[in-house]
Parts: C-alpha cells; sequence; structure tokens
C-alpha cells in the first residue's frame, strides 16, 4: 500500500494517467491520498444497496464518506509442511526467536501491522519479540517478497495474508496455515 500510494501520487504531480482506477488503502494511507487530492470523490452513498450498514462508509474527518471499509484477509504464519510439523509451528512471536528457526523465518515489514500488535500485546512485548526475531536471521520484507522466497523454500515460515496460503496450495507446495 505505501509504494503503491507513494506512485499515485507521484503520477498526480506529473500529470500521468493514473495506474489503477480503484486502489485498497488502510486508514493511514487514505488519510495521505486524500491530502494529496488522489481520491476521487464517489457518492458511495447511493451506490450502496439499501441492506448494506452504513457503518461501512468510512469518514476521517474532515473528510466524509470517501470510501468503503471491508476486511478481506488474515494475517498468520504460512508454514512447509514438509520441513515444519503442525506441532512445531511456532504459536507466539517468541517461539519465531528460536535457534532452530535461524534464517528460515520471514516477516513483514508493515509498520501499522506492528504497531497494531504492540497497541494489543503490549509494545515492550512486541518489539523485543521482534528484535529477537530479527538478530536470529529472519528475513524482512512484503508480503509478495516473502511468498517468493518461502516458494524458493529459502524460508519455511512466513508471515503473510491468508490469500498466499491458498496460492500456495494450488501450486501444489506442501504448505499449512
Amino acid at each position: 500500500m505505501p509504494k503503491d500510494l507513494a506512485a499515485a501520487i507521484m503520477e498526480n504531480k506529473v500529470g500521468a494517467p493514473p495506474s489503477y482506477d480503484l486502489m485498497t488503502f488502510g486508514p493511514e494511507h487514505l488519510m495521505t491520498a486524500l491530502e494529496e487530492g488522489i481520491v476521487e470523490k464517489v457518492d458511495w452513498k447511493s451506490l450502496l444497496p439499501k441492506e448494506v450498514a452504513r457503518d461501512v462508509l468510512i469518514s476521517l474527518p474532515p473528510y466524509e464518506d470517501v470510501g468503503l471499509s471491508c476486511y478481506t484477509s488474515q494475517q498468520g504464519l504460512i508454514y512447509n509442511t514438509k520441513k515444519v510439523s503442525p506441532k512445531e509451528v511456532p504459536k507466539t512471536m517468541k517461539e519465531l526467536a528460536d535457534v532452530k528457526w535461524k534464517g528460515k523465518v520471514g516477516v513483514f515489514d508493515y509498520t501499522a501491522s506492528w504497531a497494531v500488535r504492540a497497541h494489543l500485546l503490549g509494545k515492550d512485548n512486541v518489539y523485543s519479540s521482534l528484535r529477537a526475531i530479527l538478530k536470529n536471521g529472519a528475513i524482512q520484507g512484503r508480503y509478495t517478497d516473502l511468498y517468493s522466497r518461502f516458494l524458493l523454500e529459502e524460508i519455511w515460515i512466513a508471515g503473510v495474508g491468508n490469500s498466499y496460503y491458498m496460492e500456495a496450495q494450488k501450486k501444489g507446495m506442501p504448505t499449512g496455515w
């Protein structure tokens, strides 16, 4: 999302045609998109069927009804079932720092996701666990980067969205979630 946002802002600034007709953003990116003027005003209320709850409309004062809220995926771990048994799969962040996973784990580098975890689980707990995971040689990247390295078996465990689990299974990769 941050990469797409930066590209859309640059396209707008130089007067290039936009690469996307529709973009997916989290609230932290939508505010910047609104401030940079890359969001087209749409009368979402008139487009929604009457039975759809109106709380799907995103309002970020001073902007009203600027988008639709939907949740389409979950974050979690995919793991190579030939390399990691279901009993061995780490259940906590701290377990990802175990030396047996040295260099075999991929963690996403989406700061908003880590901030949510820090809020829910405690900043010190999350940050100390994350530091230990990284010190243990974890690979960092976007979901697509981690997924590619998972398919190449460079890493055995990857933090990604659940759609990558389904894609890996379609490709015949021995994958658990």
